[in-house]
């Protein structure tokens, strides 16, 4: 037996036979083996569907050196989720660490994925149900966020007040006002619908100073930002003018190619090619990037963006 399997997992080394075959091989000899020799030939007999035991797999050494990680079968059929998508935008620009904008749990947030904060028990769900009209926009801001950063609009989420009521209660507070009308105000609690007997109990006892959960939550947030590790909030140091012409590109036609390799698993069709080419040759006003050397790099980005916003960037 352990021969015969020996052979098998030399056959699937040497591309003889893929993984499926492989799988289907080892279920019906694990079959035999455990039933004996005889039931060999009775066992198609009985109806046995080796297809039906396909999660069968064994333990490879380097997976960049397995054949089916990079057959065309393989390539180009997996829909990445978003944190997939974010990690793998930093490991195809090379980036060595997590850059601090834009905001990386912001990101998977709003790309459809919290970590460590799942829908349900089950996880997310995988596949096509990461894309959706909305999600695919979503998908291309983050490009854009990535290559271009708003470094003036950009605020630290992590500075941010929570609840959005607790900012105008610390104005009220510094202001000069004392914790039970600072709380009013800002739960609106002076309005008309403070009367309502369905206000909760803990908005009912904020009024006392002694139990107040405002006050509390402004403690607490300014205690937090002073004790925690700030995170380095710098966007992404990377240079694609380094990159393309460091990978021999000297026309708009070769830098549209060096960044399809470089971002995609799949190709491009030729009239989303042509049309970055095109966008590429008018951004720079020539064809030769060598003329353009000095003020290659935002082209370049905006080009990129184009490219990572296509439906093919979305695969692995």
């Amino acid at each position: 037996m352990e021969n015969f399997i020996a052979g098998l997992v030399s056959q699937l080394d040497n591309g003889v036979i893929d993984r499926r075959q492989f799988c289907e091989a080892v279920s019906v000899a694990a079959v035999v083996y455990a039933a004996g020799a005889d039931a060999a030939n009775a066992a198609p007999a009985q109806g046995f569907k080796p297809i039906a035991i396909n999660h069968i797999s064994y333990a490879c050494g380097d997976y960049r050196k397995a054949r089916d990680f990079y057959s065309s079968a393989s390539v180009g059929t997996h829909i990445k989720g978003p944190v997939e998508l974010i990690v793998s935008t930093y490991r195809r620009l090379g980036l060595g660490a997590t850059p601090g904008m834009p905001d990386f749990n912001s990101a998977s947030t709003e790309l459809g994925q919290t970590l460590l904060n799942p829908p349900t028990v089950a996880g997310w769900s995988q596949g096509r149900a990461w894309i959706t009209p909305g999600s695919l926009l979503a998908r291309g801001n983050f490009a854009r966020a990535m290559l271009l950063p708003d470094v003036i609009a950009f605020t630290d989420p992590n500075l941010g007040p929570y609840p959005s009521q607790l900012r105008a209660f610390s104005d009220r507070i510094r202001a000069g006002e004392d914790i039970a009308t600072a709380s009013k105000i800002a739960d609106g609690a002076d309005a008309a619908d403070a009367q309502r007997s369905t206000m909760a109990t803990a908005n009912l006892l904020s009024a006392h100073e002694e139990f107040n959960t405002r006050y509390a939550s402004l403690k607490g947030l300014e205690e937090a930002v002073r004790r925690v590790r700030p995170t380095l909030r710098r966007a992404a140091q990377f240079s694609l003018t380094t990159l393309v012409l460091e990978g021999g590109a000297r026309s708009t036609t070769e830098a549209v190619d060096s960044l399809v390799a470089r971002f995609l698993s799949v190709p491009l069709d030729s009239e989303t090619h042509d049309a970055a080419v095109t966008f590429l040759e008018a951004e720079l006003g020539t064809t030769d990037l060598d003329r353009a050397k000095t003020y290659l790099e935002e082209p370049l980005r905006l080009t990129a963006h184009l490219v990572m916003s296509t439906p093919q960037y979305q695969l692995a």
